[in-house]
């Protein structure tokens, strides 16, 4: 039997409401819709250019994670990128998505979970609430906890 847990896809988005002041990836706070789409476009194209080359046209890739920046960002446009992978997708892969508790909403959640999304990753570095203003969160401890 194949292990499939070992190959998977990071698709990194690099849009932000705002820049924290601890975060070391690329990102952008100066965006558009249009920056969205045309990063969306890109990553597609991507997908069908590298996913063949690398993975052949086997469903080989046991998870795609959604980081960032800000994933959630994409909102409802994070289907267009997951039927691009869907191919390559083993059949119980996880598909990832960083969300800050501020983004969620039920439509939102709904259509993630429509996409294809599994699994999210709570963007919560502290539930006090001195430490997320320190670290320029823009949501208090009492939003982020469940």
């Amino acid at each position: 039997m194949i292990d499939y847990s070992n190959k998977g896809l990071y698709i990194h988005v690099p849009f932000c409401h705002r820049i924290c002041h601890y975060c070391d990836f690329a990102k952008t706070a100066n965006f558009s819709s249009a920056d969205i789409q045309n990063f969306i476009l890109k990553i597609k194209n991507d997908i069908r250019l590298f996913l063949p080359k690398i993975f052949g046209i086997k469903a080989s890739l046991g998870s795609v994670f959604f980081g960032g920046g800000t994933p959630s960002l994409l909102g409802k446009h994070l289907s267009e990128i997951l039927v691009e992978v869907a191919p390559y997708l083993h059949s119980d892969a996880e598909i990832s998505l960083e969300v800050n508790p501020e983004d969620i909403t039920l439509p939102l959640l709904q259509s993630w979970s429509s996409a294809g999304v599994n699994r999210i990753s709570l963007g919560v570095q502290s539930f006090d609430d001195e430490g997320l203003k320190y670290l320029t969160r823009s949501h208090s401890g009492r939003a982020a906890a469940p």
